[in-house]
């Protein structure tokens, strides 16, 4: 039921999200095996996908710029013996601190960090690798994480084929990254994290490697999809600021608690509305003169005056008769 809450909120992010364009560029390691495949989920949700104009290796931030796009996936399951040049590599720094983009990562991005590779990308890769492997991974959902919205649309726990890091999140010392899956292995599998005034998102497999077909896998693609959603629909740097005025003024909540003890005193008072409980039995005597003015003298002058009325009656009907029988 909760999935399926989550499904149909995602789906009016997504329909929120396409007031803008959702412009996506793909920077590859091969253009063909599972990238096609990746691209054709992706344009099925209405985005706009564009592949760079040469692979990863050759990428300088300018084939194309990555400024104009919304997200930028880099894959480079074929391409880790080489690197990215350096302006590229600051091309995508720029494009996620400054331009509030979002990078979407896969490996082996941590394998060539960890060969002195890609050093300009440190804060945008997400995992640290102590080796690596291949073959079957199963993804499984952090306790807690369930309720994420790049969870919404997949399975729990599910397994598919594919190189992928042995390791774990980078300990960043600020804005540290958030684990929402791990795989069978017990490594971080699937992260995210806040920086500058972008997202990123980071996957622990190694996409096209070795003729694996993760990137066919449509768990695996929608990840991808609910990652692109979630890092372009509500950036970080405006619920930031948001967030921390709002920390500011519930101090300011605070002072209407002390407030609350004049509420107190008002209960106080209300001591005093019990005496006026107490009038109430005087009302009750406000009700007997009531009564005492308005019926109460027709009674009373019921039985007594009735009888003193037929005897003065009687004694003129009398004196009139006498006065008649004299006459």
């Amino acid at each position: 039921m909760k999935r399926c809450v989550l499904s149909i909120i995602l789906t009016i992010i997504l329909n929120v999200a396409a007031i803008h364009a959702q412009n996506v560029l793909i920077i590859w390691d091969i253009a063909d095996h599972c990238t096609p495949n990746l691209v054709a989920a992706l344009t099925n949700t209405g985005m706009t996908v564009t592949l760079s104009n040469t692979s990863e290796n050759d990428y300088n931030g300018s084939n194309p710029s990555p400024s104009g796009f919304d997200a930028v996936i880099h894959i480079n399951g074929t391409t880790h013996a080489g690197q990215m040049p350096l302006a590229g590599q600051q091309a995508l720094v720029d494009f996620v601190v400054i331009d509030g983009g979002a990078y979407i990562h896969c490996e082996w991005v941590a394998y060539e960090f960890g060969n002195n590779l890609l050093q300009a990308l440190a804060d945008l890769i997400l995992f640290r690798r102590a080796s690596g492997s291949e073959g079957t991974i199963t993804y499984t959902e952090v306790s807690g994480m369930e309720d994420h919205p790049i969870l919404a649309n997949v399975p729990s726990s599910f397994s598919f084929t594919a190189g992928w890091n042995v390791g774990s999140v980078a300990p960043f010392g600020v804005n540290p990254a958030v684990v929402l899956m791990r795989d069978h292995q017990g490594n971080d599998a699937v992260a995210i994290r806040e920086f500058g005034n972008g997202r990123i998102v980071g996957f622990n497999h190694a996409g096209n490697y070795s003729a694996y077909n993760a990137l066919c896998d449509v768990n695996v693609q929608q990840l991808y999809i609910d990652g692109i959603l979630w890092a372009i629909s509500t950036p970080e740097p405006t619920a930031t600021p948001t967030a921390t005025p709002t920390d500011t003024p519930e101090p300011t909540a605070t002072p209407t608690d002390t407030p609350e003890p004049t509420a107190t005193p008002t209960d106080t008072p209300e001591p005093t509305a019990t005496p006026t409980d107490t009038p109430e039995p005087t009302a009750t005597p406000t009700d007997t003169p009531a009564v005492t003015p308005t019926p109460a003298p027709f009674p009373a002058a019921g039985p007594a005056g009735l009888g003193i009325l037929i005897l003065v009656i009687s004694g003129l009907l009398s004196f009139s008769m006498t006065r008649r029988i004299k006459a």
